[in-house]
């Protein structure tokens, strides 16, 4: 695992800057087959076909929702295409965003694809969901499929391992936020 930076900016870049978090970088709105295509203005997702806003909703706003958080710890990983990473959590909150190659050697959206892969949680005292109480051991992972963000907010402590598997064949940078 190659660690780009742990510290609070890169090339002068606040890690928790608009400029650093921008989704909408590189967004053209006159999309030529009529897509859909998510965007973040200000803090809201709007979905546009071609320069036309079809929704939007301040509900989902990212400013609109806070994490208490006693400590957290944030990592910029280097993944080489086909690469396996793990990094070790101990948090309730798990934000992930990937910086893909960008111009004319930056993949297209269906190359964009990293594996997550993230132990089974632990349940509750009294809760009605027959599940385990504890964490399962040993391990029993779900994967999920991240493009460019994903996020993870619980309420029980995920204690595993966090493995990431970039199965595209572009050098992504991919920044983590964990916290509890």
């Amino acid at each position: 695992m190659d660690i780009v930076s742990s510290g609070s900016s890169i090339n002068g870049i606040s890690q928790f800057g608009s400029s650093f978090m921008d989704l909408q970088e590189n967004f053209c709105c006159w999309d030529l087959d009529n897509r859909h295509i998510i965007r973040w203005i200000g803090c809201n997702p709007s979905i546009y076909k071609n320069n036309k806003n079809v929704f939007s909703a301040a509900d989902l706003a990212f400013c609109n929702w806070y994490q208490v958080v006693d400590s957290y710890q944030f990592t910029i990983v280097e993944m080489a295409p086909e690469a396996l990473i793990e990094v070790a959590l101990n948090s309730k909150y798990l934000m992930m965003k990937a910086m893909w190659p960008t111009g004319t050697t930056g993949p297209l959206e269906s190359a964009k694809t990293i594996e997550v892969q993230i132990n089974e949680q632990a349940g509750y005292v009294g809760s009605t969901v027959p599940i385990n109480i504890e964490s399962p051991s040993p391990a029993r992972y779900n994967t999920y499929v991240m493009k460019d963000v994903f996020t993870l907010n619980s309420e029980s402590l995920l204690t595993s391992n966090l493995i990431l598997n970039n199965i595209s064949a572009y050098t992504v940078d991919v920044a983590i936020l964990y916290a509890k």
